[in-house]
């Protein structure tokens, strides 16, 4: 069974995600939201957002951060096919979920720097303090983004 999957399985030739199908499950669903796009790390990033069952939409797998110290830079990212499903397959937003690390914020940065003459809203998750913590244990940077994030009430 072992080697039979290492021959089956191969990443979705339109969002990276690891299928057996010509495509992915999610590419396949006509019932998926096809216009909105979160575009993420690894395919192991996609199961926090199914897990929650909030958002219905598509998914596109990066495969890497740019990491310049790492020699991992953007011609190494899965960028050529990301622009060519916003037309082919009108895609309306474009949500990046990259970690909020130096590397993640240079990526979502660099995309959204491709992205920017497509005719598409870029947007990025937000950050901020997570349900339940209290303020004493929150450092600066994730105060600063919680309130840079804030929303009116």
């Amino acid at each position: 069974a072992i080697i039979n999957s290492k021959t089956k399985i191969h990443k979705c030739p339109k969002c990276g995600l690891y299928t057996e199908d010509d495509l992915c499950e999610i590419c396949s669903n006509p019932n998926r939201d096809h216009s909105t796009c979160i575009v993420l790390t690894q395919p192991k990033d996609v199961l926090p957002f199914e897990k929650i069952n909030d958002y219905n939409g598509v998914y596109h797998v990066l495969g890497g951060l740019i990491s310049p110290s790492k020699g991992y830079g953007p011609e190494n990212l899965n960028l050529d096919s990301l622009v060519s499903r916003i037309s082919s397959e009108h895609i309306k937003e474009i949500i990046i979920a990259t970690n909020p690390t130096l590397e993640g914020e240079t990526t979502s940065l660099y995309v959204s720097k491709i992205l920017e003459n497509e005719n598409v809203t870029i947007t990025r998750l937000a950050y901020g303090l997570p349900f339940g913590a209290s303020l004493d244990y929150a450092d600066s940077l994730t105060l600063s983004k919680a309130l840079e994030g804030r929303k009116k009430i």
